[in-house]
């Protein structure tokens, strides 16, 4: 049986509004993923700025630190006040860069190279001061000389 012109209409116009839906589908599945990629990405950067929050004041607070481990080389009886000092670091998640071994550039900071009989060349000698990390990223490079 064949179509009248009005139902060959009615077929387009119900193809085309079906284009139509489909499109504002896709464009709404399109909507709601950027808004749950914004949305992740907004709680990444929450957890990322409160596990940060105090990098600036646990860096104002290493000179202080510095002075405490110097002035603890002269008098033992502030033992207790930087293990007590080093336990509230470990708390922030703060960790003495380890200086054993090669230079790394990513965490090392070389002031200067010595001659050093014994040393393989690259391998650290002496640190000239502490370094740490907080949350596995440096906050403060570790000084070091480093054997030639």
């Amino acid at each position: 049986m064949e179509q009248t012109n009005d139902e060959q209409k009615i077929d387009t116009t119900v193809e085309e509004l079906k284009k139509q839906a489909d499109e504002y589908l896709n464009g709404w599945k399109r909507a709601k993923a950027d808004l749950t990629n914004f949305q992740n990405d907004a709680a990444k950067e929450r957890i990322n700025w409160a596990k940060f929050a105090s990098a600036g004041t646990l860096q104002r607070l290493l000179p202080a630190l510095d002075t405490l481990y110097a002035a603890a080389e002269h008098a033992p009886e502030l033992g207790d006040t930087v293990k007590k000092f080093e336990e509230y670091l470990r708390g922030e998640d703060m960790a003495e860069i380890d200086c054993q071994g090669k230079y790394d550039p990513a965490v090392h900071e070389v002031i200067s190279m010595e001659k050093n009989e014994g040393a393989e060349s690259g391998s650290i000698v002496k640190v000239a001061q502490r370094g740490y990390k907080l949350h596995d990223q440096v906050l403060r490079p570790a000084k070091v000389i480093v054997a030639e």
